[in-house]
């Protein structure tokens, strides 16, 4: 998993399918946000768009999102870091 935060509100990444993610997040998101994290482990600015969020689990939020603006890079990256996490 992937940590991330943005304002107040600290997430994960548990999963990544294209430009399709899903956070679990201490905070909820409208449809249609965009929202923009850093990665906790190197400050790498990630921007979503927020395409729904619901109550999860223990006071914890789901939120489905895309990728917005992000480079091929920066998708390999992500990707890495989440395959590193599953091991």
């Amino acid at each position: 998993m992937i940590k991330i935060e943005w304002g107040k509100v600290h997430g994960e990444i548990v999963s990544i399918a294209g430009d399709r993610v899903v956070i679990h997040a201490d905070g909820a998101e409208p449809p249609g946000a965009r929202i923009e994290t850093r990665i906790v482990e190197d400050g790498t600015i990630v921007k979503f768009k927020v395409l729904g969020s619901r109550k999860g689990d223990e006071n914890q939020f789901v939120i489905q999102a895309r990728t917005v603006d992000v480079t091929r890079e920066l998708r390999d990256k992500l990707l890495r870091i989440s395959d590193a996490a599953k091991r």
